[in-house]
C-alpha cells in the first residue's frame, strides 16, 4: 500500500484528531480532488463532520470516491496513520468496492441506504469477521443540490462490544465504557424517537447519567440571543432548579464565548478569569460549581448548546469534552430530522388538502370488467360526471373532438387497462347534466395485485378546464411577444414600408387566426383613407376586375365610412363577427373577399388616431382574446412602420450628403469625438491633400493627418481639435505638405461640433478648402496697396511740383492749361501702364518711349526712317522712378513736335540707350536723345521757348529725385540730351 508523506499544514480543517492533522497536511493538488481550497462549503462541512465524531465514519468524494476518514474507523480497521488517505476506493479496497458498488449508484442518485446486521468489511478479517454491524450510506449533497460523494458510518450491532454499549444504557455501564459505545448507544435510543423535545430531554438525561453530573441541559437558542427556543433540563435524582436557559443568560462571556464556537469547561467558576464576579455570584446561586458547555454551530450562527454542571469543584477531562461535543452535534442532528419528518408530515397533510381543493382525485380501473373506482374527493367536488364504467366515460368524448383523437384515447385507456403501458391522456367529455365540455387530465399506471386478483390501472385526474384555458391565453400571450420580436425582426431586412407592412400583418394573422388583413392610414390633407398594405392572403383572395383597384397595389384616398370608418372615427376596437347585420354595413364590391368576420384596431399616435388594422375571416369569428392580442400588437407595427419611415429618410439624407461630398470641391469629413478617427471622408480629399482616401483612413488616421501639416501649424491644428471637443466653433489655416508633388498648399479648416442623441458631443466636423491661391492673392494685394499708397504719393508730389514750377513760369490761364494738361495726361499714361502690370512685372523703357510718342500722333515704324529707336527692347524701370522719368520723356517728345525735329518736315529723331555697370556694380541705363535738322535753333543762351520747364526737370529734379547724371544742350543741328539713372537688379531685358 502507498504511505502518503505529510506536507506543509494548512488551517484547515480544524480538530485535535490525528487523522484531522493528516488531512490538513495531505496535498490535495495531486489527488483527484485537487487543491483543498477550492473545495465547496458542503464538501468540508462533510470533512469536519467525519473528523470530529467518534463513531467510525468514511467520507467517499467527488466522481472516484476519494477516501477521507477519522480516527474512529482507522483504528476498527486497523489501518496505518493516513494508509489509503486520498485514495479511491476501488484502487485501495476492490473487494469492497464490488460488493458496494451498486450501493454506491444508489446513494448518488439521492437515496440513502441502511444496511443492517452486515459482516465486518472483509479486509479486516481476524476476531471481528463474526461481528455485524450497521453501515449507514448517505448522499453528501454539494453546490446546486447536486451529490458530491458519499458519506458512510459504521456502527457494531452484535458481539460482546454491542452488548455492553447497550448495556450501560440500561445502568450496567462497565467501567471501561467508552466514548464511542456511549454515542453508539445514544443513537440507538434517540432513533425511535419522534418528537424533537423527547429527543433532547432523552440525551440530556443519558449524557447526564453517563457523567455522573447534578445537572445536565440541552438548549436551542436563537443565535446569540439568549433567549431559548426549547430546553431540556436534567437534574440528578429528579429534582428541580432554576431554568437552565437563565444560567446561560445570567452569563453573557459564556454566551459570548459560546457563540464563537468555543467550548467552556470551568473547574471552578469561583476562581474561572472568564466570568465577572456578578456571573460568578449567579452561578454560586444556583449552586453550580463547576460547569462544562459546548456549542453546536450551524453556519457558523449558535444554535444550541449541551452542559454539564457539578455543585462540586470538579476537572473536565479531554474525553468529557470531545464526549459532550459530540453528543450536543448527535442530539442536534437526531432533534433536526425529527422536525424535518414532522414538517414533511404537515407537508403530507397540506399536499392532501390542496389536492382536494384543487379537485383532484384518485381513481382505480379494474382490467377485466372496466369497473371504476373513485377516491371520496370525488363526490366533493361535483366537477365530474358520477359514472362507474370506464367505457362509458370514453363515449362520452365530444363529438367535436376529431375521431382520430377519439380513437387514439381509446386506444390509450385499453393498452393502459391491459397493462401495456401507462395512460396519460387529456380529453373532454360531456357533463351529463347541462351537457358542457369538461377537459379531464388523467394519469395511470397498470398494477397487478399480489393477491392474485385481476390487473388494476390505478391513477389521479383532474378538471384542468380553467388551467388550460389560462394556458391557452399564456400560449396566446408568448404568441404576441413572439410576434412583436419577429416584426422588429423582419424591419431589419424588410427594403420598403409597404413590404414591412405586409410581413407585420402576416404577424397580425399568425396570431389571431385571421384569413386575411389589411393596414392603411388616415391622409389628413384629403380626410381620406390610404391603404398601406395588403397581407399576401387578402391578395391571393383579391379577385376584383376594376381599373381603379390595380393587383398587388394598395388603394388611396379611400372614403372614411362603413365599419372600418368606425375605427377611424372612434379610435376604438371593434369586432363584427357578422358583418352583413352590422348597422354601419356598406357591403363589398364585386371581386372583394368575402367578409365573414371583422376585427378593426386603430394605430393610435400621440394620443391620435392615424390609422388601424384590419384582420377578416377567422373561423368561428373573434373574441376577446383576438382584440386584446391585436391591440398588443399594433403599437409594435406603428413602431416598427415609423421607424422604418425614419430609416428610409434617413438614408435618402445620407445620400443626398454623400451626392454633396461627391460633388463638392471642398473636403468634408466627420471624426469620432473619442477616438479623433474618420468616419466620413469625401473624395476632394485626395485632390487637396495629394493621398488616397484608402491610405489616409489606414491605420492610426489622425496621425497620418498631422504628418502632411507642417511641424510649425501642428500645435495650432490640435489646439482645434481640443476646442471643438469642448463645444466651439473654430477656424483656421495651416499649411500642408501635398504628398503626391511635394508643394506646399495652403487650406482652411472650419471644425464644428457634431451632438450626439444624449447631448454630449459624438463627432467634430469639418469643412477643409484649398486657399492657396487665395493667400497669394492676398499677399499680392497687400504689396500692390503699398505699391498704390506709394505710387499715389509719388506722383501727388509730382503733380504738385508740375504745377507750381509751372504756375510760377506761366502768365495767364490760358497758357497754363494746355501744358498743365498735357503733362497730367502723360502721368496718366504712365500709370495706365502700370496698373496692367502684373506684381513682379515692370514698365519697359521702350514701351514708355514708344507711348510718348504714340500720346502725340507718332509711331516710330511710320517716319519713313526719321524717327530711329536703337536699343534693347525689355529694360525695365523702376516703379517708384517712373512718373519723374516719364514726364522727362514727355517733355523731350513734346518739345520736338513743337519746337524740333519732329516739327520740321526734315527733322530726324534718335533715342538710343544700352545698360551698362558702374565702377560699384550697380547696373544703369544711359539714353541719348538726339535730334538733327532742326532749322531755326536758338542760340545756347536764348530764353527757353515753353517756359523751360521740361530743361529744369532734367536738369535738376533727375539727378534730385532719381540719381541721375543728365545733359542738355542746345546745339545748331537740334537738341542734344542724355540721361543715366540707375536700374533695379533686376532691370535687364528680357
Amino acid at each position: 500500500m502507498i504511505q502518503v508523506e505529510p506536507n506543509e499544514p494548512t488551517s484547515w480543517p480544524d480538530g485535535t484528531s490525528e487523522m484531522a492533522g493528516w488531512v490538513r497536511c495531505r496535498d490535495w493538488s495531486a489527488t483527484a480532488l485537487g487543491a483543498s481550497d477550492a473545495w465547496s462549503p458542503s464538501v468540508k462541512a462533510a470533512v469536519d463532520l467525519v473528523l470530529s465524531c467518534g463513531v467510525p465514519m468514511l467520507a467517499l468524494l467527488g466522481r472516484d470516491l476519494v477516501q477521507i476518514y477519522n480516527d474512529g474507523y482507522r483504528d476498527l480497521m486497523g489501518l496505518r496513520p493516513a494508509a489509503g488517505l486520498g485514495e479511491p476506493i476501488a484502487a485501495w479496497w476492490p473487494d469492497a468496492w464490488r460488493r458496494d458498488a451498486p450501493i454506491f449508484e444508489r446513494v448518488r442518485g439521492g437515496e440513502t441506504v441502511i444496511c443492517e446486521d452486515a459482516p465486518f468489511p472483509p479486509a479486516c478479517g481476524g476476531d471481528r469477521a463474526d461481528h455485524r454491524f450497521r453501515l449507514s450510506y448517505s448522499p453528501i449533497r454539494g453546490e446546486g443540490n447536486g451529490i458530491a460523494g458519499v458519506l458512510v458510518a459504521l456502527a457494531e450491532t452484535t458481539g460482546p462490544r454491542a452488548a455492553k454499549r447497550l448495556g450501560a444504557i440500561d445502568g450496567e455501564a462497565p467501567a471501561e465504557l467508552t466514548r464511542d459505545s456511549f454515542l453508539l448507544a445514544l443513537s440507538h435510543r434517540l432513533r425511535p424517537l419522534a418528537d424533537p423535545e423527547a429527543i433532547q430531554a432523552e440525551a440530556a438525561r443519558l449524557l447526564g447519567e453517563r457523567l455522573d453530573a447534578d445537572r445536565c441541559f440541552y438548549l436551542r437558542l436563537a443565535g446569540s440571543d439568549t433567549a431559548a427556543l426549547f430546553e431540556a433540563d436534567h437534574l440528578r435524582s429528579g429534582g428541580s432548579g432554576p431554568s437552565a436557559s437563565n444560567v446561560v443568560a445570567l452569563c453573557p462571556s459564556i454566551l459570548q464565548a459560546l457563540a464563537a464556537g468555543r467550548p467552556i469547561a470551568l473547574s471552578d467558576v469561583e476562581v474561572a478569569s472568564l466570568l465577572f464576579d456578578e456571573e460568578r455570584q449567579g452561578l454560586a446561586a444556583r449552586s453550580i460549581r463547576a460547569l462544562l458547555a459546548l456549542p453546536v454551530l450551524d453556519s457558523g450562527r449558535l444554535v444550541a448548546c449541551m452542559a454539564t454542571a457539578s455543585r462540586t469543584p470538579r476537572r473536565w477531562s479531554d474525553d468529557e469534552i470531545r464526549l459532550v461535543r459530540d453528543a450536543a452535534e448527535q442530539t442536534w442532528d437526531a432533534a433536526d430530522r425529527a422536525r424535518a419528518m414532522q414538517a414533511l408530515r404537515r407537508s403530507e397533510r397540506q399536499l392532501r388538502l390542496a389536492m382536494k381543493s384543487a379537485g383532484l382525485y384518485l381513481w382505480s380501473v379494474d382490467a377485466a370488467t372496466g369497473r371504476m373506482e373513485f377516491s371520496d374527493d370525488l363526490a366533493e367536488t361535483r366537477e365530474l360526471p358520477d359514472h362507474r364504467d370506464a367505457w362509458d366515460i370514453m363515449r362520452r368524448i365530444p363529438a367535436d373532438v376529431a375521431s382520430d383523437e377519439q380513437e387514439r384515447h381509446r386506444l390509450a385507456a385499453l393498452a393502459a387497462i391491459g397493462g401495456r403501458s401507462d395512460f396519460r391522456e387529456t380529453a373532454p367529455i360531456i357533463h351529463p347534466e347541462d351537457g358542457s365540455p369538461i377537459w379531464i387530465e388523467a394519469r395511470g399506471t397498470p398494477s397487478r395485485m399480489a393477491d392474485g386478483a385481476s390487473p388494476r390501472l390505478v391513477g389521479v385526474g383532474a378538471n384542468v378546464t380553467g388551467q388550460l384555458q389560462m394556458e391557452r391565453r399564456l400560449r396566446r400571450k408568448n404568441a404576441v411577444l413572439e410576434g412583436i420580436a419577429r416584426i422588429f425582426r423582419e424591419a431589419l431586412g424588410a427594403s420598403t414600408a409597404e413590404e414591412l407592412g405586409r410581413l407585420c400583418l402576416a404577424v397580425a394573422e399568425d396570431v389571431t387566426e385571421s384569413g386575411f388583413s389589411f393596414m392603411g392610414e388616415v391622409n389628413f390633407a384629403t380626410n381620406r383613407f390610404d391603404e398601406l398594405s395588403i397581407s399576401d392572403r387578402g391578395w391571393q383572395a383579391f379577385a376584383m376586375d376594376d381599373p381603379r383597384f390595380p393587383y398587388r397595389k394598395a388603394p388611396v384616398g379611400l372614403k372614411i365610412h362603413g365599419i372600418y370608418g368606425r375605427v377611424l372615427v372612434e379610435g376604438r376596437s371593434l369586432i363584427a363577427n357578422d358583418p352583413a347585420t352590422h348597422p354601419d354595413r356598406i357591403g363589398t364590391p364585386a371581386g372583394h373577399p368575402p367578409l365573414r368576420s371583422f376585427l378593426g384596431v386603430p394605430l393610435v399616435h400621440d394620443g391620435q388616431t392615424i390609422g388601424m388594422i384590419g384582420l377578416g375571416n377567422r373561423e368561428g369569428g373573434y373574441g376577446e382574446d383576438e382584440r386584446k392580442a391585436a391591440e398588443a400588437l399594433a403599437p409594435a407595427i406603428l413602431q416598427a412602420l415609423l421607424s422604418k419611415r425614419m430609416a428610409e429618410a434617413l438614408a435618402q439624407s445620407e445620400e443626398r450628403l454623400r451626392r454633396f461630398g461627391e460633388a463638392s470641391s471642398d473636403v468634408l469629413w466627420i471624426r469620432d469625438a473619442q477616438t479623433l478617427r474618420w468616419s466620413y471622408l469625401t473624395p476632394a480629399f485626395e485632390r487637396i491633400y495629394g493621398v488616397p482616401r484608402e491610405v489616409a483612413l489606414a491605420g492610426n488616421d489622425v496621425r497620418n493627418w498631422l504628418k502632411m501639416i507642417l511641424p510649425e501649424d501642428r500645435r495650432t491644428a490640435l489646439k482645434a481639435i481640443r476646442r471643438v471637443r469642448k463645444g466651439e466653433r473654430v477656424s483656421l489655416d495651416y499649411r500642408i505638405r501635398r504628398s503626391s508633388d511635394g508643394e506646399i498648399r495652403w487650406v482652411r479648416n472650419t471644425d464644428f461640433p457634431v451632438p450626439g442623441s444624449n447631448g454630449t458631443i459624438a463627432g467634430i466636423g469639418s469643412i477643409s478648402r484649398d486657399i492657396t491661391e487665395e493667400r497669394e492673392l492676398a499677399d499680392r494685394q497687400i504689396v500692390l496697396v503699398a505699391e498704390l499708397q506709394h505710387r499715389t504719393r509719388n506722383i501727388l508730389g509730382v503733380v504738385r511740383a508740375m504745377a507750381d514750377r509751372m504756375a510760377g513760369n506761366t502768365t495767364s490761364l490760358s497758357v497754363f492749361l494746355p501744358s498743365y494738361r498735357a503733362r497730367l495726361g502723360a502721368l496718366s499714361r504712365v500709370n495706365s501702364l502700370l496698373s496692367r502690370l502684373d506684381q513682379h512685372e515692370r514698365l519697359t523703357f521702350d514701351t514708355l518711349v514708344r507711348t510718348e510718342l504714340g500720346a502725340l500722333g507718332v509711331d516710330p515704324d511710320e517716319q519713313d526712317g526719321r524717327v530711329v529707336l536703337l536699343g534693347t527692347a525689355g529694360v525695365r524701370l523702376r516703379s517708384a522712378t517712373v512718373q519723374t522719368f516719364a514726364l522727362a520723356i514727355h517733355e523731350l517728345a513734346t518739345n520736338a513736335v513743337k519746337y524740333g525735329a519732329l516739327a520740321a518736315p526734315a527733322g530726324r529723331l534718335t533715342v538710343a540707350w544700352a545698360t551698362y555697370k558702374d565702377d560699384d556694380g550697380a547696373r544703369r541705363l544711359r539714353v541719348e536723345w538726339t535730334e538733327m535738322d532742326v532749322p531755326d535753333m536758338p542760340a545756347p543762351d536764348a530764353p527757353p521757348r515753353g517756359g523751360g520747364y521740361g530743361r529744369e526737370l532734367i536738369e535738376r529734379a533727375l539727378p534730385y529725385q532719381l540719381g541721375a547724371r543728365t545733359t542738355y544742350q542746345l546745339t545748331p543741328d537740334g537738341v542734344s540730351c542724355t540721361i543715366d539713372l540707375p536700374l533695379s537688379a533686376g532691370a535687364s531685358a528680357e
